[in-house]
């Protein structure tokens, strides 16, 4: 992971006087999806399949109007399109199994390993389905993630600096050339409070939607048993008696420790935790590592508008201006 975030910065990045934070955020974690997940790293598939997925996630929360020019009309064909392409590598992963080549990722074993219990194999058709929902976890919520790092970072040089300070001190402790490992992201403890804060201003998901197990009672209304609840993250993460003067963006609140128990939670809370959350959390780290030592970099549009719903995605992208560092 540590050198493709290097990689992916020099061929978009660097040299650039003007780029896309959010676009390559996405292009940047689906390139590690695609080579984790899938074991492969074709660039120029990957482009296409960023403008495929960029789209899909913006029909992720509208109202589902099929009709043509509508962006739920254009999320499902870009969902086509991206399904489409994954029959391909199937049967490109199938030709290349069969020659001999060895895999080991989760694209592979999916098409290699029969059900144990019936003996027969996956359809394609299974497997693209399950593809796409793992390309989407693994990059959407870090993506939102990533961009609103950067931009709050951008409004508040103070607190860029103490970040970029803290990266170079582990910085300092590596060998020439030597990639980062387990051990250096546990040193990276202001990092993750900036990030912790940027979640609970921007949670990556604005809210969740459950069942109800057995009836209940809440601030004087009763919820039938099997009723479909909404539990808002957003307004949780804006509540005072969890999190003092709750619209400043201070990262120190964590210093003392972690919130209270389901109060700050971008990655779920208890046994339906989101099961990538390190994975996510890697990603960040090692971005952050990177970009902080090698750019500075300024808001184009200090007015960025952010499409409402369950995803926070710039409408028009996150773009900013480079300066070497």
């Amino acid at each position: 992971m540590d050198t493709l975030v290097q990689e992916h910065l020099d061929r978009y990045w660097a040299g650039k006087q003007n780029v896309d934070a959010y676009k390559l955020s996405l292009h940047l974690l689906l390139t590690l999806a695609c080579r984790f997940l899938m074991g492969y790293q074709d660039h120029a598939r990957i482009e296409k399949l960023s403008d495929y997925m960029n789209n899909v996630m913006f029909a992720l929360d509208v109202i589902p109007l099929k009709i043509p020019g509508t962006c739920f009309y254009r999320g499902l064909k870009a969902a086509e399109s991206v399904t489409k392409e994954i029959r391909v590598l199937i049967k490109e992963m199938k030709a290349a199994m069969a020659s001999g080549v060895e895999m080991q990722d989760i694209f592979s074993f999916m098409i290699s390993r029969p059900d144990p219990s019936t003996g027969k194999f996956m359809p394609e058709s299974d497997i693209a389905d399950k593809m796409m929902g793992l390309l989407s976890a693994a990059f959407n919520s870090p993506c939102i993630n990533i961009t609103f790092i950067m931009k709050f970072l951008a409004e508040r040089p103070e607190i860029l600096q103490k970040v970029r300070d803290e990266q170079f001190d582990v910085a300092k402790s590596k060998n020439q050339g030597e990639p980062l490992n387990w051990g250096d992201i546990q040193k990276m403890k202001y990092s993750w409070n900036v990030a912790l804060e940027v979640m609970r201003h921007r949670p990556p998901v604005q809210g969740f939607f459950i069942e109800a197990t057995t009836y209940f009672t809440y601030e004087a209304y009763t919820i039938p048993k099997r009723w479909k609840v909404c539990w808002s993250v957003s307004s949780t993460n804006m509540d005072p008696e969890l999190f003092p003067e709750p619209e400043v963006f201070d990262p120190t609140r964590f210093d003392t420790g972690a919130p209270p128990p389901y109060s700050n939670v971008p990655f779920g809370s208890g046994p339906r935790s989101c099961p990538g959350k390190d994975y996510a959390r890697m990603q960040i780290f090692i971005f952050l590592h990177h970009v902080v030592r090698r750019f500075n970099w300024d808001l184009m549009n200090l007015d960025c508008k952010v499409l409402g719903g369950m995803n926070p995605i710039p409408i028009e992208g996150l773009p900013i201006r480079l300066h070497n560092y």
